[in-house]
């Protein structure tokens, strides 16, 4: 198959051939499996091949014991869920064509399709979808939480599953999309051994498209699935998946068409304006509510005194400049969210909270108040700031906070380490006063927002949970009661109240939520129709109607 490279914009021949297709390398297995194949992948010449980049290669093709980006990726193209989710998070049938939710909370049943099979044409029943969910309530880092209220899974007919709840869960309806929870066939993934990893080529799914093709360095490589229930879908024959791990690369590879899709966050924002001014390309700049509200911000380690004490904590808050932070760290891709639920979450947002006031005099009085005066040469005290290298975070984000904190006499020592480090200082060794990150809340509050506040989720060595180690009963008991409220109109006012501590307390300041920008070649349609974005399954993807692609 052909290979050649067309031509690009800003970066040379040899050296996009060289990022697209790997350098140096011999195929390496995908967990110790072995690889397929290592050919050039299919060209786009018939208009049903989606090519396009992502930055890293998946650790994983099955997103049932990891929620990492790549593999809810890849594994929302290879299973289908019980339901998908539009851009407003109402529910719409996909592998459940009917559902239903008891008045009391307790009880959720789903009536599924006939004609859904699995990729290697096994039909897909009940036995399967209750399979799927006891495993995700064992193994998924959300889904043992998530579903930790199911009691019981009753399957009284091969197309009926019911699920028995101990006490209610409100959040459970937007559960069930097929990159949070899977469904997988019980008669592949019951043989496995704790801990024990599909081949690529042995992965059976209920998606609309199968793995074709795994080359390490290169690309991964996925083919209609000839099983799958929502004939004439997928459109598509191909999805071929470039690990191109430089941004530069990315954008040339898009400009010169040699991909035609960069998923959420692939692009650098200083690219953005460039694209947005060609017509040949879509800038999509979200949000999309299922996983695109991801707030950044400042965690305090209460652990520390001087970041236990409050005063300080505002001051802090005082010193940062948000519109400077969006518009010279983020290109204006932004907007200021300074509620612990993100302002994108409009059925739980707290409109009437507003950011701290950029007032430098009133955090300097706040610090001298607290009983930490300048001392010669001007610094109150030094604290040493991490940051999430990995997290989607602008390089110049710490220098950025490090500028802020001088600026009211607070030395910072700038802790700049590989994602293992970071996680292993904050969540385990706690070696660190300030954090900066994203802090992303998923479809709800009580899955996504909870666990970043919760004092039973502070556990040193459990990752991306109470990094401050926030202790307050009185918010626990809150976020127990919205766990359970039925009620939309109540749940959101037992929000709101946890909202209004929170902002007074801060042991996380929220600051922005960055666009999560998708840019796509403008002929390409359909690649985020509803809540998830690109982590759907792509199965009504097409190009514009040429080149004989079907007109849908």
């Amino acid at each position: 198959m052909n290979s050649g490279i067309s031509g690009t914009t800003g970066i040379s021949r040899r050296r996009l051939t060289k990022l697209l297709l790997g350098a140096g390398g011999g195929a390496v297995a995908l967990g110790g499996v072995p690889l397929l194949s290592a050919c050039a992948p299919p060209r786009n010449d018939n208009g049903r091949v989606l090519r396009l980049a992502w930055g890293s290669e998946p650790s994983d093709m099955v997103p049932l014991t990891t929620s990492a980006g790549p593999a809810q990726f890849v594994g929302s193209k290879l299973f289908d869920g019980l339901l998908d989710y539009d851009r407003n998070l109402k529910p719409l049938p996909q592998l459940a064509q009917a559902w239903s939710i008891s008045p009391d909370g307790l009880e959720y049943r789903f009536t599924l399709r006939r004609n859904a099979k699995f990729s290697d044409g096994r039909r897909l029943t009940s036995a399967d979808v209750a399979f799927s969910i006891a495993k995700l309530r064992e193994v998924h880092p959300r889904g043992r939480s998530t579903f930790a209220p199911v009691e019981r899974i009753d399957t009284p007919d091969a197309w009926t599953v019911v699920l028995v709840l101990s006490r209610p869960a409100p959040y459970l309806i937007h559960s069930f999309a097929s990159a949070e929870s899977p469904i997988i066939p019980a008669h592949i993934f019951k043989a496995l051994h704790p801990g024990e990893r599909l081949a690529p080529e042995r992965i059976v799914g209920s998606g609309a498209f199968i793995v074709k093709e795994w080359f390490s360095g290169s690309h991964l490589l996925l083919e209609r699935n000839p099983h799958y229930w929502d004939a004439p879908r997928p459109y598509l024959d191909n999805i071929v998946m470039l690990f191109i791990k430089d941004a530069s690369a990315r954008a040339a590879a898009l400009e010169s068409g040699e991909v035609d899709l960069l998923p959420e966050d692939l692009i650098q924002l200083s690219d953005v304006g460039r694209f947005q001014a060609m017509p040949a390309f879509t800038v999509d700049r979200g949000p999309y509510a299922y996983y695109g509200s991801v707030q950044a911000g400042l965690s305090f380690n209460l652990q520390n005194p001087i970041m236990a004490d409050v005063g300080v904590r505002h001051a802090i808050a005082h010193a940062i400049d948000i519109k400077a932070l969006i518009s010279k760290l983020y290109f204006n891709f932004a907007v200021a969210s300074p509620s612990a639920i993100t302002v994108y979450q409009k059925q739980f947002n707290d409109p009437s909270i507003h950011p701290y006031a950029f007032d430098p005099a009133e955090a300097n009085r706040l610090l001298d108040a607290a009983g930490y005066p300048r001392k010669a040469g001007g610094k109150r005290f030094a604290l040493r700031l991490a940051w999430n290298t990995v997290g989607g975070l602008p390089a110049q984000a710490p220098l950025f906070f490090s500028q802020a904190l001088a600026a009211i006499g607070i030395d910072t020592v700038i802790q700049t380490v590989d994602f293992a480090t970071y996680t292993r200082l904050v969540y385990t060794e706690r070696k660190w006063d300030i954090s900066v990150d994203r802090y992303g809340s998923t479809f709800d509050p009580t899955v996504g927002t909870q666990r970043w506040y919760d004092s039973r989720s502070f556990k040193p060595g459990v990752p991306f949970a109470n990094p401050a180690g926030y202790n307050n009963p009185a918010v626990d008991r809150l976020w127990d009661a919205a766990a359970v409220e039925g009620d939309p109109a109540r749940r959101k006012a037992i929000f709101g109240q946890i909202q209004r501590i929170l902002i007074e307390d801060i042991p996380i300041l929220p600051l922005i939520v960055p666009d999560r920008i998708i840019t796509a070649n403008r002929r390409l349609r359909n690649y985020a129709p509803g809540a998830t974005g690109t982590l759907n399954n792509f199965a009504t993807v097409h190009f514009d109607p040429v080149r004989g692609e079907p007109k849908h």
